[in-house]
């Protein structure tokens, strides 16, 4: 009896023991976490993140919109707006000084512009003043036509000799026309120059008066110019009336002339030159491709071209 109650007392003890040792196991498996948290209070190298904020929108940046919208692209610095072409300019300048005349010119609704010419009226120094019936013409001429131009075709004087004698011829020559307030331009001839006063002295007193039209020119002769016809309301050019001086006599020996009827023509006259040409043909060309079109033209000069010659003998 004894024996069979220590045996008893002995299974009740292993297996209070059992229980102790298990619960203590559960006991130290339990509290991970704290040993955990005891680790992490100790300073560390590397301090733990935070905990994330709830993410706000984030405030734009006013450079932002600047971003938004398309970069000019870098390279685009470095290319330099076309310069403009220096020719461009001198062709405006040229443009505006051709069309800068002392009086504008203008056609009628219509398109017309009447030009009159007058030629070798050639007053000398024993034909001052100007023989009453050349004045009584020019003013019939004026009266009847109502021209919008006119123009002297060169031998205007023949050989006078003093400033004032050119004067006071002048002064009668365009007295009616420059009453009438129209226009008037001048060639010279082969005589105009004769009595001494050199084309120079003479252009200075012709522009004197209020009307004259005449300009000088930078090519062979004195007075080599146009005059540009506008269109009624100013948009276009409509004509060209072109002024020459085809010079006086020529010193060029074996100049004369034999036509294809065997006449022959002393070559003393002078004529229009190679440099003339090359002016009007570039200043034609220039207005041109201003106006956009062709420009109809008449032009005046004194000394017939040699092509002249050949059609009166074939008349």
């Amino acid at each position: 009896m004894k024996i069979r109650n220590i045996a008893i007392l002995l299974l009740a003890a292993m297996l209070l023991s059992c229980f102790s040792i298990i619960a203590c196991n559960s006991q130290t498996a339990e509290p991970t976490d704290k040993v955990t948290d005891t680790l992490t209070d100790k300073p560390t190298e590397k301090p733990t993140e935070e905990p994330a904020k709830p993410t706000e929108k984030p405030e734009e940046d006013p450079k932002d919109d600047e971003n938004d919208e398309p970069k000019e692209d870098p390279k685009d610095d470095d290319k330099e707006e076309p310069k403009e072409d220096p020719k461009d300019d001198e062709k405006d300048e040229r443009i505006a000084e051709l069309l800068e005349l002392r009086h504008e010119l203008r056609a009628d609704e219509n398109g017309n512009f009447k030009v009159v010419v007058l030629s070798d009226i050639q007053g000398s120094d024993n034909q001052i003043p100007i023989p009453q019936n050349v004045l009584d013409n020019i003013k019939t001429i004026v009266d009847r036509e109502k021209p919008d131009l006119i123009v002297f075709n060169g031998d205007n004087t023949n050989g006078l000799h003093s400033v004032e004698a050119q004067r006071k011829y002048i002064s009668d020559m365009v007295g009616y026309i420059e009453q009438c307030k129209i226009p008037w331009a001048y060639v010279y001839g082969n005589h105009d120059h004769e009595g001494g006063l050199s084309k120079e002295t003479q252009s200075e007193i012709y522009t004197e008066f209020e009307y004259c039209m005449f300009k000088s020119g930078d090519v062979s002769g004195e007075g080599n110019y146009v005059l540009p016809v506008l269109s009624h309301d100013g948009s276009k050019i409509l004509y060209n009336v072109w002024c020459i001086d085809s010079g006086n006599y020529t010193s060029l020996e074996n100049h004369d002339i034999t036509l294809d009827n065997g006449d022959h023509s002393m070559g003393q006259y002078d004529y229009i030159k190679p440099d003339q040409v090359a002016w009007y043909r570039e200043t034609s060309a220039l207005l041109e491709e201003y106006n956009g079109a062709k420009i109809p033209a008449i032009m005046a000069f004194h000394i017939p071209l040699r092509e002249t010659a050949d059609a009166w003998s074939i008349r």
